[in-house]
């Protein structure tokens, strides 16, 4: 399914708890049948309550870089080439 943006930049979305989503920028390096591996990653933590974002909290409010990532594909929502 991930098969065509091997080696490319993608944009992955995956389900977090509750009402949030983690989002993914990163190379996609391999996919196997459970799994993708993804190489220098930013990730970003997405919050969806917007009420929080009212009182003072920042809707993008935790954000990382790794340089690899391992994502189980049943949480993935959406993977969009950059």
């Amino acid at each position: 399914m991930y098969k065509d943006f091997t080696g490319k930049k993608v944009t992955i979305v995956v389900s977090s708890r509750g009402d949030n989503l983690l989002e993914y920028v990163g190379t996609l390096q391999k996919e196997n049948d459970n799994c993708i591996l993804m190489s220098d990653v930013n990730i970003s933590y997405l919050m969806l309550n917007f009420q929080k974002g009212f009182f003072g909290n920042n809707i993008n409010q935790y954000k990382e870089n790794l340089s690899q990532v391992l994502i189980n594909k049943k949480y993935i929502i959406s993977c969009n080439k950059d």
